[in-house]
């Protein structure tokens, strides 16, 4: 029969019940312990009994007591003549048959055997399985946890690895690989695989790996369609500024222009749109049709002060004032010459 381990307390009426400690068998040899403890209560209200207990349940209800039938690494490490380095190593590795972790302890059973020297071949660790198909150490761990690979089976903090489990992600390899392969900066490998540009491409845990025989996608920054240009090129060509270009195309003002990725497609034959906007129109016909109060000085010689002084006192017709300066209109005919002069 399979030996179990089984929890043993004390099922109290009026009170909390008492854990007595744990048992590892059979659960007749349960049954057996609880009525031999059961004879020695009959003038206390309790009764013990025994429950069945999972491996997970000890994180929830460890005691300082050690479970019946377990030892600790201490004790184990004096009873074998090694050191207790040496018995931790051993329980990670998984080489201790019925070893269990709880609540930060490892909890060795009373008999079992001292390992042999030699390291057990049959079974792999995952930074050994990582090392061995070329992958990372988290890959291994997120495959096994979700059941990837099978036989692999955990033991403490450790995952056990079959030597001849099978590479889930045969025919893949990392982004960091195909990186090197194509030139590039890993992290616009990792965009590509974002995007879904890499067909095939498949995300483990927090890694991604692609097809080794993945084609490099076009990268539009360069390689545009034909007959489309970049707006770096054609404010080279136009003698202009990028800024230019890139505004004229969200602006509408070049047909044909196409927003594809995060970047703009523009016909080489684009006609380049005026600069002017109608502010700046407003502004242009301002800058033509009148003078500032110096050229009115200078074309009437006389000072910039008498100017500024008719145009506040409205001798001068149509001078406005827009916040920077007085605007003279060019027609404008001298404040002097019709006697109007103030001084």
């Amino acid at each position: 029969m399979e030996r179990k381990i089984y929890l043993i307390f004390a099922d109290r009426v009026d009170t909390v019940c008492e854990i007595k400690g744990y048992i590892r068998g059979t659960e007749d040899e349960a049954q057996a312990y609880c009525l031999e403890l059961n004879k020695n209560t009959e003038d206390r209200p309790e009764e013990f009994v025994w429950m069945e207990l999972p491996q997970l349940s000890i994180h929830e209800i460890w005691k300082t007591t050690m479970p019946a039938g377990f030892t600790t690494v201490p004790k184990t490490a004096e009873k074998w003549g090694v050191t207790k380095a040496h018995v931790y190593n051993l329980c990670k590795e998984g080489r201790i048959p019925g070893v269990i972790y709880a609540n930060d302890h490892w909890c060795i059973p009373e008999d079992a055997e001292k390992p042999s020297a030699k390291k057990q071949t049959d079974f792999l660790n995952a930074t050994e399985a990582a090392k061995k198909w070329g992958i990372y150490k988290e890959s291994v761990s997120w495959l096994c946890t979700e059941g990837e690979i099978p036989g692999a089976e955990r033991i403490g903090q450790v995952w056990r690895i079959p030597k001849d489990a099978v590479n889930p992600l045969e025919g893949y390899i990392m982004i960091s690989q195909l990186a090197r392969q194509w030139g590039m900066n890993r992290i616009n490998v990792s965009e590509y695989c974002l995007e879904g540009r890499i067909p095939g491409a498949k995300r483990v845990g927090r890694n991604w790996y692609v097809p080794a025989n993945a084609e490099k996608p076009m990268d539009i920054r360069t390689n545009r369609k034909d007959g489309y240009t970049s707006p770096t090129k054609l404010a080279e060509k136009w003698g202009t500024s990028r800024n230019f270009v890139c505004k004229a195309c969200r602006e509408g003002r070049i047909p044909g222009a196409e927003f594809i990725d995060g970047y703009w497609h523009i016909p080489e034959d684009a006609v380049r749109p005026l600069r002017a906007t109608k502010s700046a129109n407003r502004r242009s016909e301002q800058k033509t049709s009148y003078l500032s109060a110096t050229e009115a000085a200078e074309k009437w010689g006389t000072s910039p002060m008498f100017v500024k002084k008719a145009a506040r006192n409205g001798v001068i017709p149509g001078a406005i004032n827009n916040g920077r300066g007085w605007q003279i209109p060019e027609d404008a005919v001298y404040p002097g010459s019709d006697g109007t002069r103030r001084k």
